[in-house]
């Protein structure tokens, strides 16, 4: 995949918005907005290890595996805060 090709891909996925649910419990919505924004982030990093050569889609590999792995505390962390509360 050339870089140019990449760049239409990667505007096509975030163009994607996270439809919000009826559900108005904030934890709840958290939680479904990030398994949105992994699964997004997933499709990038996909789309991206096709590209070989490129330090800028390296770069930004980098940066969303890195996102990725914030996410997927993120879900632990809000349950254990609506244990609490």
């Amino acid at each position: 995949m050339t870089r140019k090709e990449f760049e239409h891909l990667r505007v096509e996925i975030q163009q994607h918005k996270f439809q919000s649910v009826t559900d108005v419990n904030p934890i709840n919505y958290a939680i479904q907005r990030a398994a949105f924004k992994q699964d997004q982030l997933k499709a990038l990093v996909s789309a991206g290890r096709k590209v070989k050569g490129s330090k800028t889609v390296a770069a930004k590999l980098v940066r969303w595996e890195r996102q990725i792995e914030k996410l997927t505390t993120l879900p632990e962390r809000f349950q254990v805060y609506q244990m609490i509360t």
